[in-house]
């Protein structure tokens, strides 16, 4: 973590992830920008969403689903809290 507001509700930094996949069930509104590397979002219903290097995507607070990393990947986030 790099930054995170005084109240607690923002958050952003960078993160740095290595190969695997995670279960997410979203609490906070979202924002993330691949800078490097491969990762896969999929939603409950199987829907996926392949991300790479410049490709930005918003996961709003009550996502629920799976983030796979395919290759080790560097990503900027953002994180707020209602």
């Amino acid at each position: 973590m790099q930054f995170k507001s005084a109240d607690g509700k923002f958050e952003s930094g960078l993160r740095q992830h290595a190969m695997g996949s995670w279960k997410v069930s979203n609490s906070v509104d979202e924002f993330v920008f691949i800078l490097q590397g491969k990762m896969i979002l999929s939603d409950g219903s199987g829907a996926n969403m392949e991300l790479v290097a410049g490709d930005a995507v918003a996961v709003p607070a009550g996502f629920v689903g799976t983030w796979a990393v395919m290759e080790p990947t560097f990503a900027i986030y953002a994180t707020h809290a209602s």
